[in-house]
C-alpha cells in the first residue's frame, strides 16, 4: 500500500494537470447551446474526466514501490499517463459545439487546452511545479462558465 502522502502527491499532480488536454482543433459540433447549457454539460465532462483521472493515478501508484519516496521521473511519467484522459476530454468538450454568441472564445478554450497539453507533453515536469500551463484555459473555462473545469 502507498502511504497517504504519495498518494496526496500524485492525486495532487493529477489535479494540476487537470487542464491538460488535447484533440482536433476547436469548433466541433454544430449544436447551438446557450451559455448556461454549455457550462453545464462541459461541467459534466470535465468532472467525469477528473473521475477518470483518478482512476490512472490509482493504477499508477499501485506500481510505486510502498514507503519509498516517489522520484521526479516518476511523477512526470504519471502525468503522462493521465494526458489521454484529457485528449478524450477536449474532445467532447469540442463535440459539443460553441454557446451561441461565444463562438471564438470557446475555441480559444480549445485551442489553450491543447496548447498547454503540448506543453507538458514536451515537459511533464511544469505540471509539477506549477500551473503557469493552464492559466489561460483555466481563465476562459470560468468566462465561460465551466468553473469545474479549473485546476
Amino acid at each position: 500500500m502507498v502511504g497517504k502522502g504519495v498518494i496526496g502527491l500524485i492525486v495532487g499532480i493529477a489535479a494540476v494537470a487537470f487542464a491538460l488536454v488535447v484533440s482536433g482543433c476547436g469548433g466541433g459540433g454544430s449544436s447551438s447551446l446557450s451559455k448556461t447549457e454549455y457550462a453545464k454539460k462541459a461541467n459534466e465532462i470535465c468532472v467525469r474526466s477528473e473521475s477518470e483521472r483518478q482512476e490512472v493515478v490509482a493504477a499508477a501508484s499501485k506500481k510505486l514501490t510502498p514507503g519509498k519516496k516517489v522520484t521526479s521521473a516518476q511523477q512526470e511519467q504519471i502525468v503522462l499517463e493521465v494526458v489521454p484522459t484529457y485528449e478524450k476530454m477536449t474532445s467532447e468538450i469540442d463535440e459539443l459545439g460553441a454557446p451561441e454568441g461565444e463562438e471564438k472564445q470557446a475555441e480559444a478554450w480549445v485551442e489553450a487546452m491543447e496548447e498547454a497539453a503540448e506543453s507538458v507533453k514536451g515537459d511533464p515536469g511544469t505540471a509539477i511545479t506549477g500551473n503557469a500551463p493552464f492559466q489561460k484555459p483555466d481563465e476562459l473555462a470560468e468566462e465561460l462558465g465551466a468553473k469545474r473545469c479549473v485546476v
